[in-house]
């Protein structure tokens, strides 16, 4: 069997499995094709979060202390782990790990529990208690993608290394050590925050793929923000364009944010108009903005492939993962399309979320012309820049 047949049975697998009402028995139907492919169905992993597999003993956090909010990206507490291991074996172990990644405008107060920790709200201070509580890992590789872009400030500036600096000690102190403030940091804690920042200047120097995501992320929403404001489009009109735009430009397919970008346009969500509605005609720093926008999106877009990282042949391990925020409408656009189901096949992992682009408008027509590989997504994002510009901040051309 060559490698495009195997590509092809291992997504029409993929495809059924997060679709199907009743995946177990898909997993079952497709256990001989996927071996004479020769596909280790061992290291096949789903997590499926639906109602009708709710199974007890997986404990989901999610909390609101004072606008710092911890938000699971789905319904952890409903997850059932589909595998052939654990279909074969009964008494295969899991074990499961709760891990939070966070956003930048949360690791602002970590740069101040480094430097000045008695100068930390009361608020924060409640959830670093609550999260040793919790026994709940924190994570900050996400971030890091995020301020390697910042590449500019990175060598000078104290800043992004005293926000490691902070977590690192954090990480280390005990739950007696928090709940009596004794933040001090030791050697470790530098020479950990030394090895995180090597990491930002090296995803820098690469353009890793995660960065590669990013860039293409805010060239998406560059171009969704000029068809919203550019002219009278009508709500099918924007929508035709948005996927000309996909097809031959961005030439990849950005499912959750595409879903934003439609509901965006209608403009009847909530929670979808409250995280758009931060770029009006005449914004400050509106390009800024936007950037963080993509980074929020990055984000929901990177945690999921984090689930099944500490999995192995012999036992079937997950991350309940979850992000602290202080963005509300970042919290609410989580909360309002919540991952369903996710399934890895050979180190590829993809998402079904609750609600889909294809629940709402008709998407036959996206027809993907590129290689996405080739496309240089910095150079597109500053081809689009001074076009929206012109429009929202002409004064900036």
């Amino acid at each position: 069997m060559d490698t495009k047949d195997k590509t092809n049975i291992i997504n029409i697998f993929k495809y059924i499995v997060l679709n199907a009402i009743d995946p177990i028995r898909v997993f079952k139907e497709f256990e001989n094709e996927l071996k004479y492919c020769g596909v280790n169905i061992s290291e096949i992993q789903c997590l499926l979060m639906d109602e009708e597999n709710e199974q007890s003993g997986v404990i989901c956090h999610t909390t609101n202390i004072g606008g710092y909010y911890l938000v699971p990206l789905g319904p952890y507490q409903k997850a059932y782990l589909l595998n052939y291991t654990v279909l074969l074996d009964s008494e295969s172990a899991i074990k499961i790990t709760e891990e939070t990644n966070i956003d930048s405008n949360v690791m602002s107060d970590f740069g101040t529990l480094a430097q000045r920790p008695e100068s930390i709200s009361e608020d924060f201070q409640n959830m670093l208690v609550y999260l040793k509580k919790a026994d709940i890992r924190v994570q900050n590789r996400s971030y890091m993608y995020e301020d390697s872009l910042n590449i500019k400030a990175l060598p000078n500036s104290w800043s992004p290394y005293q926000r490691l600096l902070g977590l690192h000690m954090f990480q280390r102190l005990s739950l007696d050590d928090i709940v009596h403030k004794r933040y001090i940091t030791v050697s470790n804690d530098y020479i950990n925050a030394d090895d995180d920042n090597s990491a930002m200047l090296k995803a820098h120097r690469d353009q890793s793929f995660e960065i590669r995501q990013v860039w293409a992320i805010y060239a998406f929403l560059l171009e969704v923000y000029y068809l919203q404001f550019e002219g009278t489009r009508s709500l099918t009109e924007k929508v035709n364009d948005l996927i000309v735009f996909i097809n031959t430009k961005l030439c990849c397919y950005l499912e959750y944010e595409l879903l934003l970008a439609y509901l965006f346009f209608e403009g009847k969500e909530k929670c979808v108009k409250s995280f758009f509605q931060k770029i009006q005609v005449g914004t400050k720093n509106s390009l800024k903005k936007i950037e963080g926008m993509a980074w929020d999106l990055f984000h929901i877009r990177y945690l999921p492939q984090q689930v099944f990282e500490l999995s192995s042949t012999r036992r079937v391990d997950f991350i309940v993962k979850s992000i602290l925020t202080k963005d509300k409408s970042f919290k609410d656009c989580i909360e309002f399309n919540p991952i369903k189901r996710i399934i890895k096949v050979e180190d590829n992992i993809t998402v079904r979320y609750a609600k889909t682009p294809s629940d709402y408008f008709d998407i036959s027509s996206i027809n993907i012309i590129s290689n996405p590989a080739v496309i240089d997504y910095h150079q597109l994002a500053n081809e689009l820049e001074p076009i929206l510009l012109s429009i929202i901040e002409p004064s900036k051309i």
